[in-house]
Order: structure tokens, then sequence, then C-alpha cells
């Protein structure tokens, strides 16, 4: 759907949400009613390839793949704790 121009409005800000609206920003005038807002943030890392390195450590390795996951979400968490305190 070609949204150019359009003013679009999205109810709720739940996952389907947090997908959508960032991809249609750039092209739409966007608005979203949400009751309660959630507490997300964008991982531009998220959809990257997992290197052949990292796959074998998370097979072979205890806990690599909580380890990776603590590392890749650290950033996030780290931001978020300046805007609370």
């Amino acid at each position: 759907i070609d949204l150019r121009g359009k003013r679009v409005a999205v109810i709720g800000a739940g996952a389907s949400g947090f997908q959508l609206v960032p991809a249609i920003a750039g092209t739409a005038h966007v608005d979203v009613y949400q009751r309660t807002p959630q507490w997300m943030a964008p991982n531009v890392h998220y959809h990257e390839p997992v290197g052949a390195g990292a796959r074998w450590a998370t097979r072979h390795l205890p806990y690599y793949a909580r380890w990776l996951r603590l590392v890749s979400w650290w950033p996030i968490a780290d931001a978020l704790d300046e805007q609370i305190t």
C-alpha cells in the first residue's frame, strides 16, 4: 500500500505498532493512539546475521548465548537508565 502523503492513525503501541510505525514514519503523517506507553527501544543490529564464530560458540560454550544476548541489549538498557534516573 502506497502511504506517501497519507494521514495514518495507528491504534495501539504493542509489538505490531512498534514494527509498523518506524517503517511508515518517513512516508506518511502518522498519529499513534495508545492507552499505556510501552518500554521498547529499537535494536539496529537485530536483523544482522550471526557470524560463524558466534554460531559455533553458541553451540559449544556454556552460557555464550546468554552473554551474546546481554551484550546486544546492554546499550539500550544503559540509555534507559539515564532517562529514568
